[in-house]
């Protein structure tokens, strides 16, 4: 069960991390953060997959 936890938290903070990574960069606009964005949907499900890959069972 923690390792359940543990993988939640780590997506949790991925995301987050591409989010800002994203705003600071400027890769969304202001327009693209308030509305929804495929480039946020795109980069979300990429992080998803990665950190899913990576996590082993």
């Amino acid at each position: 069960m923690h390792f359940d936890i543990a993988h939640t938290v780590i997506i949790v903070v991925a995301l987050v991390v591409t989010k800002l990574f994203m705003s600071v960069t400027g890769l969304v606009s202001e327009e693209e953060r308030k509305q929804v964005s495929w480039k946020m949907i795109l980069a979300y499900f990429v992080v998803v997959l990665f950190v899913n890959a990576v996590w082993e069972h």
